[in-house]
């Protein structure tokens, strides 16, 4: 889901305007799932800002209001977490290196395994052959 919130001096921890959840679907990949993503931002930003433009800090009392029930799950993740998520045990098995590519799978940022100081980064998980 995205979310709008106010800021703070913490990340992804001030007071909830609005959240707008949706769907993981089977057939989803990381990128399918970002561009989806990043629509639902694009109109939540849309909705917000024409209410702010509209109403002012009304809008935001009404909205902080009606988010009260809102809460952060679970703890902001540094750029170093998220990075080593790609990292992927040369011993893995079949099953969990297909959801681990599943899960992290993007052309830009490739899951990865380091063998010996060599590292060999996943080109594309699709087969044209297959």
């Amino acid at each position: 889901g995205v979310t709008a919130h106010l800021i703070n001096e913490k990340v992804d921890n001030g007071q909830i305007l609005d959240c707008r959840r949706f769907p993981i679907l089977p057939e989803d990949s990381v990128e399918s799932l970002l561009a989806r993503t990043h629509l639902k931002l694009l109109e939540q930003f849309l909705d917000v800002i024409a209410g702010i433009a509209r109403a002012g800090r009304q809008y935001i009392d009404v909205e902080l209001s009606r988010s009260e029930g809102e809460r952060w799950v679970g703890q902001a993740r540094r750029m170093a977490e998220l990075e080593r998520l790609k990292d992927i045990d040369p011993d893995v098995d079949r099953s969990e290196l297909e959801r681990v590519v599943r899960a992290t799978y993007h052309s830009d940022y490739p899951p990865r395994v380091n063998l010996h100081g060599y590292v060999f980064e996943l080109v594309s998980p699709y087969r044209s052959d297959a």
